[in-house]
């Protein structure tokens, strides 16, 4: 879904490899994600989820993007 909502994707396919992937600026990726973790985390929070759950969804957004995170849990 994310990728649907970037405003530039390239396709690469690389030597000798029958798949093409796509692929987006990772600082784009990094404006989406800063962008948006306010109204994520609103959405969160009316499901109910605890702080510690809003704090392992974002850590593994942040994983999954292979961005840095290292903000502390909380108490």
């Amino acid at each position: 879904m994310t990728l649907y909502l970037m405003p530039n994707l390239s396709s690469v396919q690389r030597l000798g490899e029958p798949l093409t992937c796509v692929e987006c600026s990772p600082l784009e990726i990094l404006a989406f994600i800063q962008k948006n973790f306010g109204p994520l985390n609103l959405m969160i929070e009316h499901a109910g989820m605890s702080e510690l759950a809003i704090y392992e969804r974002t850590r593994e957004v942040f994983e999954r993007y292979r961005l840095p995170f290292d903000a502390p849990p909380p108490e």
